[in-house]
């Protein structure tokens, strides 16, 4: 897709809203890549879950022109950013990680090819790693048959992706959406304190109708793991799993999760019992009780699956032919279970 030369007079309002939980040193050099950026039109939004490292401080002093939504406790991902976006005033919200830097013209080159295409609905950075600034975090994920995900361009070589394409899931370290698409898909599910919260709101655009893309000249450079590097790998994984889990009841047509989700479930079940004989007892009971919170929780995933499925206006085999990897590599499994450290292999 050719982009043509920014004429930023014509250029919108980007609302940024980068989420914050005690990460003061990543959120500072954020907020100093945001001053760089050559995009004239932006207003900054920094939400901060309930942070004890004097991350409210250091906004308050550092950037006072900053809009700051302090809240008293830790929402998550998806919580913490709908509360941000809601109050964006601009036509287009990038949601940024506290731990991502921004080129001069990612916000730019984002915002070119969502002008050129009113149907795209969200579009993606490409994310590279902070330490190895020539390796891709990845370039996007597709479904697979068994209901995880399958990882594209994972800790590549930047080689190669240099073209704007459609993609399934993207990385949710720099995501440019559309406000008033956003706000009739409601936002992210709340349901999701983290992880897939972007794959489940990618799946939705595409089942309106919308599109989502991978921008590769919108580079942004991320700490991967970051303050989540502190995390247990069970609280990784009972996330992970959890909301998968509520993903695919909600999505999925009726005649695609009578299949796919069955297989998962068996894989879950499998993964639960391999980290708890193998591995990491106390993960594989964070799976189980991921399985068991959807249980206890269909009720409500229900309701949320009939309101997903009114938006559909593609079916899953047209989704499916765009987006599912068919084959899948079962070694990705092997080696999980051989490094139960890294944020690379500590989520599907």
């Amino acid at each position: 897709m050719a982009v043509p030369s920014p004429s930023y007079s014509n250029y919108p309002q980007v609302s940024i809203v980068v989420l914050n939980y005690n990460g003061r040193n990543y959120l500072q050099n954020c907020l100093r890549s945001i001053h760089q950026l050559v995009y004239p039109f932006i207003e900054v939004i920094v939400v901060d879950n309930g942070s004890t490292d004097g991350s409210v401080d250091l906004v308050k002093r550092e950037a006072p022109s900053v809009t700051l939504l302090a809240n008293e406790e830790n929402l998550g991902f998806s919580e913490g950013n709908n509360r941000g976006m809601k109050v964006a005033k601009g036509k287009y919200i990038l949601l940024v990680n506290n731990d991502v830097i921004l080129t001069p013209e990612s916000v730019s080159e984002l915002v070119k090819v969502m002008e050129q295409d009113c149907s795209i609905g969200m579009a993606a950075s490409k994310s590279l790693l902070m330490d190895c600034p020539h390796i891709v975090e990845r370039i996007c994920s597709l479904l697979t048959p068994i209901g995880f995900l399958n990882h594209i361009g994972l800790f590549a070589r930047d080689k190669g992706f240099d073209r704007v394409i459609e993609v399934f899931s993207p990385v949710a370290a720099s995501l440019m959406l559309r406000k008033d698409i956003l706000e009739s898909l409601g936002g992210f599910d709340d349901k999701f304190f983290l992880y897939f919260e972007e794959t489940d709101l990618a799946w939705r655009l595409w089942l309106s109708g919308y599109k989502v893309v991978f921008v590769p000249h919108s580079v942004v450079l991320h700490k991967s793991g970051g303050v989540l590097g502190k995390a247990s790998l069970s609280f990784k994984q009972y996330h992970s799993f959890r909301n998968r889990i509520r993903a695919l009841l909600k999505n999925l047509q009726l005649k695609s999760l009578l299949w796919i989700v069955p297989l998962h479930l068996i894989f879950c079940f499998a993964s639960a019992m391999l980290f708890a004989v193998y591995r990491d007892p106390r993960t594989g009971l964070a799976i189980l009780k991921a399985i068991f919170w959807n249980v206890s929780h269909l009720k409500d995933t229900l309701r949320e699956r009939q309101r997903v499925q009114k938006l559909r206006k593609i079916c899953d085999e047209e989704l499916f032919k765009k987006f599912m990897c068919w084959k899948v590599d079962l070694n990705f499994f092997l080696k999980l279970f051989k490094h139960v450290k890294g944020e690379s292999l500590c989520t599907f």
